[in-house]
C-alpha cells in the first residue's frame, strides 16, 4: 500500500463542499475523503453521494447531549490504506483527534487539524479556561494545522511555528456561480424578474438557515420599518430550520406584506437567480460562507452584529462590499438600507466590489492552494 495516501477526514460532505474537494481528489490521486453520517435532527446533511471512488462513506457515533461529541468509525480504513498524512476536523468534538494522538507514533503519520483556530466571539485566551487549554493543547500536538483566515493565522502563530500554519480561505464552487452569473447577465435582471414573479422595485433577501444563531426575527422587525419608508420592497426568505414555522406566523399574525418563504433550494441555478435579482442580502448574525453566495451573484451583504460570525466575516468590508451595523439602531440601520437603495451609483459599485473580492481573496483556487501547501509541505518532510 503507497505510504504517500492521504485522508481527510469530515464529520459529514455537505452539497456545498463536494466541489471543492472534488478538484483536490483530481489534483491527488492518492487522497481519500472519509465521511460519515449527519446526527439525527441536525440541519446539515450530506449532499448527493459523489461518484468518485474515493470518497469512502463509514459511520458516525453520536456521544448523547446538546454538544457534538462524535467518533468516526474509521480505523479499519486507517490501517488498511495507511496514509502519511492525515487532514482532519479540529475540534475537541471530534474524538478521533485524541485517537489519532495514541497512533501515530506506531502508524507514522502527519495529523493536520483543519479548523477556525480561534473564536470569534472571544480573544484566544490559552490559559483562561479547561476549553482554552485544551484548544491549546490541540495546537500544540498538531503536525500543522489549515485555517479559514490570514487574521486567525495572526493570532495562532504566536503560539506555534507560522510555517506549519496554512491558510485556505474557505469558499464555495465560485467557478459554477461564475458561469451562472454570466448567463444571467445575458438574459437581463428584469427578464429574469419577471420570470421569478418580482412584484416590487427593490428586494431584499437571506439566503440561511432559520436557526436562532442567524437571528432572522431583527430581519422581520428592520424589514416592517423599511416598509414604512418604502412600500415597493419586497423580502425573500430562502432555508429552513426550527425557526421557520414560527417566522410564518409572525408574518401572518402581523400582516407584514411581500414576504416570500422558499424553503431550501437546492438548485444552484435558482438560489442564483434570486440572489442575482435582489438587491442586498440581509443575515443579521453569523455569516458565514452565504457571504460568498451572495457575493458570487452581484448581491453585497447587510448584518446587524458585530462580532458573532464565522472567518467569512473578513469578506465584508463596511461600507464596500456592504455594512455590518453592529452600533446603530434600528431606525439608523433602516435609513441606512434605503439610501443605498435609492442610490444607483452606489448599488453599481458595491457590486463592482463584491466581485473583486471574490476573485481575490474567495476563489476556488485559493482555498485549494492553501490545502495543497500543506500537503506538499509534510509530502516532502520525514
Amino acid at each position: 500500500m503507497n505510504r504517500k495516501n492521504i485522508f481527510i477526514h469530515q464529520q459529514i460532505i455537505p452539497e456545498y463542499r463536494i466541489p471543492i474537494l472534488n478538484k483536490i481528489l483530481d489534483k491527488y490521486e492518492n487522497c481519500y475523503v472519509i465521511y460519515g453520517n449527519s446526527k439525527k435532527n441536525s440541519s446539515l446533511k450530506n449532499g448527493k453521494k459523489p461518484t468518485n471512488k474515493n470518497y469512502l462513506k463509514t459511520k458516525n457515533i453520536f456521544l448523547f447531549g446538546k454538544q457534538n461529541y462524535y467518533l468516526t468509525c474509521l480505523f479499519q480504513l486507517l490501517f488498511k490504506y495507511k496514509p502519511k498524512i492525515i487532514i482532519t476536523q479540529y475540534s475537541p468534538g471530534n474524538i478521533d483527534v485524541f485517537l489519532f494522538y495514541l497512533l501515530r507514533p506506531f502508524l507514522k503519520f502527519k495529523l493536520i487539524g483543519w479548523y477556525h483556530g480561534w473564536n470569534r466571539k472571544k480573544n484566544y485566551s490559552p490559559n483562561k479556561t479547561f476549553y482554552d487549554k485544551l484548544r491549546h493543547f490541540m495546537l500544540k500536538k498538531a503536525d500543522g494545522v489549515i485555517l479559514y483566515s490570514e487574521d486567525a493565522k495572526i493570532i495562532l502563530s504566536k503560539y506555534k511555528d507560522p510555517s506549519k500554519i496554512f491558510v485556505a480561505n474557505n469558499t464555495l464552487d465560485t467557478e459554477t456561480y461564475t458561469k451562472l452569473r454570466e448567463q444571467f447577465h445575458k438574459t437581463g435582471r428584469e427578464i429574469l424578474k419577471e420570470k421569478l414573479n418580482f412584484k416590487s422595485k427593490y428586494n431584499l433577501i437571506f439566503s440561511a438557515r432559520l436557526e436562532a444563531e442567524k437571528n432572522p426575527k431583527a430581519l422581520l422587525r428592520i424589514y416592517q420599518l423599511l416598509r414604512q419608508k418604502n412600500s415597493d420592497i419586497s423580502l425573500h426568505i430562502i432555508g429552513s430550520g426550527s425557526l421557520e414555522n414560527e417566522l410564518k406566523s409572525i408574518v401572518k399574525n402581523q400582516n407584514i406584506e411581500n414576504v416570500i418563504f422558499y424553503g431550501s433550494i437546492y438548485d444552484d441555478e435558482i438560489t442564483g437567480s434570486i440572489i442575482y435579482c435582489s438587491d442586498l442580502m440581509i443575515i443579521p448574525k453569523w455569516v458565514g460562507l452565504s457571504i460568498i453566495h451572495s457575493f458570487s451573484f452581484e448581491c453585497p451583504i447587510v448584518t446587524f452584529d458585530e462580532k458573532c460570525h464565522p472567518p467569512e466575516i473578513i469578506y465584508l468590508i463596511h461600507g464596500k462590499t456592504g455594512y455590518n451595523f453592529g452600533k446603530y439602531s434600528d431606525m439608523e440601520i433602516a435609513e441606512s438600507i434605503i439610501k443605498y437603495l435609492l442610490n444607483e451609483t452606489l448599488q453599481a459599485e458595491f457590486r463592482k466590489n463584491v466581485l473583486e473580492m471574490v476573485a481575490t481573496n474567495a476563489s476556488v483556487d485559493k482555498m485549494i492552494g492553501g490545502i495543497s501547501e500543506a500537503i506538499n509541505y509534510f509530502s516532502t518532510t520525514k
